[in-house]
């Protein structure tokens, strides 16, 4: 059974239902959607923290320190060090005194033999000194005020003579970074909402699709509320977690095998059907163009609703040499496609024709550096052409040619950005919107 802290943190990346792995197990599969997923590193669970306190301490009363504290450093997270001193400390051994004096249990006490301060160690009687006399103290400080007044006087005419200058340092703002990403304002969709996915439309409103009452909340760019919108899949609950916001106020929302196009006012412009299975993901590119992730590939959509690209399931397999399962996938302003599957956690970029370009991320290893991912839940681009890769802890930041440029610390659902650059994000855990101001690039 996992411990409490995954279960406080780890979420199904799909359709985010707590999930509760087993332990030592590295993937599992989530029994809402079904989908596989890759458990972090620290979120596994070791088979030896199913131990409890009470297996530490016995351990401890028999003098078997370094396996006690093995295991109590995983119930409690600290580190080697400082477990073996709490263990210690449970068989009564301290570090400033030598555990070879001590029994290797409790139940057999020894007595510390008594400590003789010995003779030549005695203290020695010294007499008391005299008192200074009043006229001592007087006259130390009539020294004193003369030294002052010397002082005051010579050293601004030596540093002038010297001509010397003190060091001038910097402002304090030139010392201190200014944050990549800088909140400015936060605001709450409302009490109850489960919020999944976020848009912005030409006029900076924000839209909010709420998962639990299925509907779309519109606000305007200071978080006050316009207006909703129910979504509904043939009068039954569409449980939608994904959405695609146009300029002119037009949203798509996948439900199934399907696409429903709703204008702001929640009426039904059309529904475009897709013959290539369950829909996972979906994005607008340039000129709001709409591309569709599915269960056999990447599909784009001409302005009519018909299909006029198809990546197959079994290119993206074979590029990234592992079956993409329920994938993602952006598209920049140039219309280049980019997709990430569920297991190699790497993103490939096509180009607006389809034809495969180049690889970035990714990780083996399970020991995360800067530019790897966990768990990528979107693929979002501002309008300097940055990429940003939404992943399970944090929001990475990347150059057009994939260098590494900084990271947004955080769990966010998703996010996008209005036509100033500001970035507003769904958070994870508080569900609250967040707008941030975004660094330019340097000139």
């Amino acid at each position: 059974m996992a411990d409490d802290k995954s279960l406080s943190v780890f979420k199904c990346p799909s359709c985010g239902a707590p999930l509760e792995p087993e332990a030592g197990a590295s993937t599992m599969r989530c029994p809402y959607c079904g989908a596989s997923i890759v458990i972090p590193e620290s979120l596994r669970s070791p088979a030896a923290r199913s131990m409890s306190l009470s297996d530490v301490t016995e351990l401890a009363k028999q003098g078997r320190f370094d396996e006690a504290a093995r295991i109590y450093s995983k119930i409690t997270w600290l580190n080697h060090e400082y477990a073996l001193i709490s263990v210690k400390s449970m068989a009564g051994v301290h570090d400033d005194e030598p555990a070879s004096n001590y029994p290797k249990t409790v139940d057999q006490p020894q007595m510390r033999p008594s400590y003789q301060t010995p003779q030549s160690a005695q203290p020695v009687y010294s007499p008391p000194r005299d008192k200074a006399r009043g006229g001592s103290c007087i006259s130390t400080i009539v020294r004193i005020v003369i030294l002052i007044s010397i002082l005051s006087t010579a050293v601004p005419a030596l540093l002038k003579a010297l001509q010397f200058k003190l060091p001038s340092f910097p402002q304090a703002d030139a010392i201190i970074p200014i944050p990549f990403a800088k909140e400015i304002k936060t605001f709450s969709p409302g009490m109850g909402k489960d919020p999944r996915a976020i848009g912005l439309d030409g006029n900076g409103n924000v839209w909010v699709l709420d998962y639990k009452n299925d509907e779309v909340l519109i606000f305007d760019a200071e978080g006050n509320s316009i207006s909703s919108i129910k979504v509904s899949n043939n009068g039954n609950r569409a449980y939608a977690s994904e959405m695609a916001v146009s300029s002119d106020g037009v949203v798509y929302i996948p439900v199934a095998s399907k696409i429903l196009v709703l204008n702001e006012n929640g009426e039904s412009l059309r529904e475009i059907h897709v013959d290539f299975g369950i829909i996972h993901s979906i994005t607008l590119g340039a000129e709001d163009v709409l591309h569709a992730m599915t269960s056999e590939g990447i599909i784009r959509f001409d302005e009519n609703g018909e299909v006029d690209l198809k990546i197959a399931t079994e290119t993206l397999e074979e590029i990234s040499g592992e079956y993409p399962g329920t994938g993602l996938i952006g598209v920049d302003g140039q219309g280049n496609i980019y997709f990430s599957g569920t297991f190699n956690r790497a993103i490939l970029k096509f180009s607006p024709n389809g034809d495969y370009i180049s690889t970035f991320g990714g990780n083996s290893t399970g020991d995360f550096k800067p530019g790897e991912f966990n768990s990528p839940r979107q693929i979002a681009f501002d309008g300097y052409g940055r990429i940003y890769v939404v992943d399970f802890f944090d929001v990475q930041v990347f150059d057009s040619d994939f260098n590494y440029i900084n990271r947004i610390e955080g769990q966010f659902w998703g996010v996008d950005f209005d036509t100033q650059n500001n970035m507003y994000a769904i958070t994870n855990l508080s569900n609250d919107v967040v707008k941030y101001e975004i660094q330019k690039p340097n000139p």
